[in-house]
């Protein structure tokens, strides 16, 4: 089965471009692009970073979807993967986001942590060791999942052409980073969406098993020719339920003995 051509992968990347600036989704890529592999969709999803960055949008950091060995989650992950974030996915602490102003689609949420990145991570024989070098600090996140496709994409290879699902992020309040914290043993963190909680994560498995996913994902961009570089941002988000949000909720997810990332959404 012959690969898709550029004009197919332009296609495709104006395609999932458009469906975010009109907040309508479109099929999923695969359906015209059978033979649509890992390669092309990160292929697609580099062609559509430099569309957003056309309309002004700074790159500023990555995602990184983590793996069940990475984050401890559940059995049946899809592979890891990792998506671009700019500027303008970001939103700070306490912020009030208008909805149909981001031009969400398909708005869930979920938890994660962001890394700070100090110094420059550079593959592919990166370890947690080396990861753990390069924090300067550690944040908790809210992750607004919002896919442009429509919801019957399955493939993991349209998820990574749509950079991995990723609608913005909200930065939290968090603490230098220290490569051993005992105090994190027994923390758990809540999620909670206008006062009931909906989920709860471990801190004592998220911090090291972010640093594990860091040296991947600096492994990873080796193969392009790319680094981390310092002042960058590394959101990273276990492959954890996800919980729908809509106009007036108020969202919390509170990391004990770290910090805190809070927003309210209106339409």
């Amino acid at each position: 089965m012959r690969q898709p051509s550029k004009a197919e992968l332009l296609l495709a990347s104006a395609d999932i471009f458009t469906a975010q600036q009109s907040g309508q989704t479109v099929p999923p890529l695969s359906n015209r692009l059978p033979s649509l592999d890992t390669k092309s969709a990160y292929a697609i999803q580099r062609l559509l970073r430099h569309r957003y960055e056309s309309i002004g949008h700074r790159h500023i950091g990555w995602k990184v979807e983590a793996t069940t060995e990475a984050i401890g989650s559940t059995p049946r992950s899809p592979p890891q993967s990792f998506g671009f974030l700019t500027d303008r996915m970001w939103f700070a602490h306490t912020d009030v986001i208008s909805m149909s102003a981001a031009c969400l689609i398909q708005p869930r949420v979920r938890p994660c942590i962001a890394l700070l990145i100090q110094n420059n991570l550079t593959g592919p024989l990166l370890d947690a060791d080396c990861a753990a070098a390069a924090v300067k600090a550690v944040v908790p996140c809210l992750e607004v999942v919002d896919s442009r496709l429509a919801r019957n994409a399955r493939r993991n290879e349209d998820v990574i052409a749509d950079n991995v699902s990723t609608g913005l992020f909200v930065m939290g309040t968090g603490w230098p980073f220290m490569p051993s914290r005992p105090s994190l043993d027994a923390a758990s963190g809540q999620l909670v969406i206008n006062g009931e909680e909906v989920a709860r994560v471990l801190a004592s498995t998220l911090v090291p098993n972010a640093l594990r996913s860091l040296a991947w994902l600096g492994n990873q961009l080796s193969a392009e020719n790319t680094s981390i570089n310092s002042g960058q941002v590394i959101l990273v988000c276990p492959h954890a339920e996800t919980h729908p949000i809509y106009a007036n909720d108020h969202v919390v997810f509170h990391l004990p003995c770290i910090g805190q990332s809070e927003v309210t959404f209106f339409l």
